[in-house]
């Protein structure tokens, strides 16, 4: 379940930067908040209420490369790419 939840959570994060702060989608950085306005809805909606609530349509392609992305940040989560240790790898 909190799989599920994270992956969800990611989605609709990047789905907000492409949808409310036009970000492209393959260029989607959910480490760093876009440069929107205060009354943009960027900051309105939270991403999994996104995913979940709101009838947002994307193309296919541009689906396509939001999973790309998001699946590569859980991915570096999960297998700790990118996290400082000690211990060697």
């Amino acid at each position: 379940v909190l799989i599920t939840y994270a992956i969800a959570l990611l989605v609709g994060e990047a789905l907000r930067d492409v949808r409310y702060a036009g970000r492209d989608p393959e260029a989607v950085d959910l480490s760093t908040d876009p440069e929107v306005p205060k009354s943009s809805k960027w900051h309105s909606f939270s991403g999994l209420f996104i995913l979940l609530k709101r009838r947002i349509h994307f193309s296919r392609c541009v689906l396509s490369q939001i999973i790309k992305v998001v699946l590569n940040i859980f991915e570096n989560l999960v297998l700790g790419k990118n996290v400082r240790t000690f211990v060697p790898t």
